[in-house]
């Protein structure tokens, strides 16, 4: 399997700082864009994942950056032979353990009480392909001409059905919460030729419909750049992050 990866983190029209992040393979990415290609039979493994920090000031630039690169090294640290339950398993321990740094950072220093992050992405090991989600970052995949979201947020407006603003979350890594969960979803099989994934913060899905997003593809817009612009044309609001990830068999 090939992966082609284009990713751009962009602290749009408004906000002074970016506190968003995206990893790329062994890339941290913030302020910028790059392009990857990828072989997973070149290398056992591979993650696409963005943080989008939170707490204001440089905490939650702190936040995503520690979060993605305890996840690079958790990553690189994985056993080459393990069953999709065990890596599970283990990817559940490490959000936990992630959370409690968080927190425990922040306990240490009363001045970043609410610093936190969310965390979705999509790891590919070995013959494990899985998504996961904490807080309101999306992955959707786009196939035959259609943009699915395949990760629910954690956020007050999915469960009043729309009715407050997504950017109330209630889930997330540190953050000042008392607890965290992940939701993982198994890939394998589920991938075919030619679908896209797309990664982005809410910077980008608050303030461009699926609809929307779904145009840019049948477009044959799949630069990263033509998403930014998109945010952009808005106002952009809030950082803007997305990774556009294409799978060649």
């Amino acid at each position: 399997m090939i992966l082609k990866v284009d990713a751009a983190c962009d602290k749009g029209c408004v906000r002074e700082r970016n506190e968003d992040m995206i990893l790329v393979g062994n890339r941290l990415l913030r302020d910028g864009v790059c392009s990857v290609t990828a072989s997973l039979i070149e290398s056992p493994s591979f993650v696409l994942a963005l943080a989008d920090g939170m707490g204001g000031h440089s905490d939650g630039a702190l936040a995503s950056e520690m979060t993605l690169r305890d996840l690079r090294d958790f990553i690189h640290q994985l056993p080459n032979q393990i069953s999709e339950n065990e890596l599970f398993s283990l990817f559940k321990e490490w959000i936990q353990k992630m959370h409690l740094k968080l927190t425990q950072l922040a306990v240490n220093n009363p001045a970043q009480p609410g610093m936190g992050t969310t965390l979705a992405g999509v790891i590919f090991h070995g013959d494990i392909h899985f998504l996961f989600n904490v807080g309101d970052s999306r992955l959707y995949r786009f196939r035959d001409g259609v943009l699915k979201q395949l990760t629910v947020d954690h956020s007050c407006a999915d469960l009043s059905a729309g009715t407050h603003r997504s950017a109330a979350i209630f889930n997330s890594i540190g953050g000042g919460g008392k607890s965290v969960f992940v939701d993982i979803e198994g890939l394998k099989d589920r991938l075919f030729h030619e679908d896209i994934l797309l990664l982005c913060s809410d910077g980008l899905s608050d303030y461009l419909t699926g609809e929307e997003m779904q145009d840019l593809l049948n477009d044959g817009n799949t630069s990263v750049a033509s998403f930014i612009d998109a945010a952009h044309s808005v106002g952009a609001p809030d950082n803007v992050s997305i990774g556009i990830l294409q799978i060649l068999f």
